[in-house]
């Protein structure tokens, strides 16, 4: 049995064309969508101060005082002048909450203040891990707070964008029903937030991670909570077309409520999930304990990761079939230069090679330019250097950034 070093990289030709830009890792463009969006941020610290309150509940946009929203030129301030990450050098985490909820009723997302409770208590309980980050306060997007009902359908880019950006930290209030006894993965709003908020977070336990970016609002907070953070389910990337008819996402078929019509939420995921997969350079779904089944659902979405030029997949149990499966699906990507696998136990030699046809690092040949068809490369033999025997040894800062990559 072959077990494959640390990373095996890929020399690919370059697209002829310059691949357009991810808004969904770049900072600037949050700040700039949020600027030019009728959506409106509340204030952190103004939850906060209800914390002694057991009356208060979700007000709505009409209902806000001045003191309980936040600009976005505000925000900005406090992210440039936040500490950077010790182990990155960067602010990959941005002082912007969303939560993603269901509603109570369909007039009225909190009538019972269950919801206001729950975040401004974890707002409490978290605030010291903003704090030691340098960040004094945060924006809150709640979407009963912080757009008009009948605005939604012109915030949807935006609403999508909250969510599914690598910069923001997305609270999952998973517990509950709706009055009608739905949950929360039983309604498409909910399960498409959940879909786009677990494709770009850093992992929770990553030494370049500013705080967990996802959390499960409806688990424990403490040592246990923290346990519970890192073994959240992250399962492989929706179809863009998961919310039309009864496509099924993992969960069950989920239902539509009248605030978010099927049309609408089938709309705004399919849109958002083809620019974000076709402009994304790097994907991390290291650590998961993905096996071949979920290796083989990845491999059918990445023929739409056009921009990619990365994934890592180091800490996975795939074999054969699953390496076999993206291995072909790699082949099809123009700008696409590195996997990283670390070791894999369930990987034959057989499977190596398929993935060296896929384009492994050459130490005994010329690098190919970016003239160079990737066909002609793809069918060079392995060389020395992509395989070894036995087990391969990594140092302590190589095994931490493997076991960082399991998602809370």
């Amino acid at each position: 049995m072959y077990r494959l070093t640390n990373r095996v990289e890929a020399t690919r030709a370059r697209a002829c064309s310059e691949t357009r830009r991810c808004r969904f890792t770049a900072q600037d463009a949050l700040f700039d969508a949020l600027r030019h969006s009728n959506i409106i941020l509340l204030r952190a610290s103004w939850l906060r101060k209800h914390l002694k309150d057991r009356g208060f509940r979700l007000p709505k946009r009409t209902e806000l005082p001045p003191e309980a929203t936040i600009d976005v030129a505000e925000l900005e301030v406090i992210h440039r002048n936040r500490k950077l990450n010790r182990w990155s050098g960067e602010r990959s985490a941005m002082p912007i909450i969303a939560l993603s909820h269901h509603w109570k009723t369909e007039d009225h997302a909190d009538p019972d203040g269950a919801t206001a409770r729950l975040v401004i208590n974890t707002l409490s309980n978290r605030w010291h891990e903003f704090t030691q980050r340098g960040v004094n306060d945060l924006g809150v997007f709640i979407d009963f707070c912080s757009v008009e009902e009948n605005l939604l359908p012109a915030a949807a880019e935006q609403y999508a964008l909250l969510f599914a950006h690598a910069g923001t930290t997305v609270w999952l209030h998973t517990s509950g029903q709706d009055h009608l006894g739905r949950g929360y993965w039983e309604l498409a709003t909910c399960v498409a937030e959940s879909a786009l908020a677990r494709l770009l977070k850093l992992p929770n336990q990553s030494r370049a991670a500013d705080w967990p970016q996802l959390v499960d609002l409806g688990k424990p907070y403490g040592r246990c909570g923290a346990e519970q953070e890192v073994l959240l389910h992250r399962p492989p990337p929706l179809a863009p077309t998961a919310f039309y008819g009864s496509h099924q996402h993992g969960h069950s078929t989920a239902a539509f409520t009248t605030r978010s019509p099927r049309d609408a939420v089938a709309t705004w995921f399919q849109q958002t999930m083809f620019e974000l997969l076709g402009t994304v350079t790097e994907l991390n779904f290291a650590g998961l304990q993905w096996d071949d089944a979920q290796a083989i659902e990845l491999a059918a979405a990445l023929p739409l990761c056009l921009s990619l030029r990365v994934l890592r997949l180091e800490g996975n149990a795939f074999g054969d079939a699953g390496i076999k499966a993206i291995a072909a699906a790699l082949l099809h990507l123009p700008a696409f230069e590195r996997i990283s696998l670390g070791s894999s136990h369930a990987l034959s030699d057989k499977g190596a090679q398929a993935l060296a046809r896929a384009g492994g690092k050459k130490e005994e040949q010329t690098v190919l330019n970016g003239a160079e068809p990737f066909g002609a490369f793809a069918k060079q033999p392995l060389l020395k250097g992509v395989l070894q025997h036995g087990a391969t040894r990594k140092g302590r800062g190589h095994v931490d950034e493997d076991r960082m990559a399991q998602t809370g």
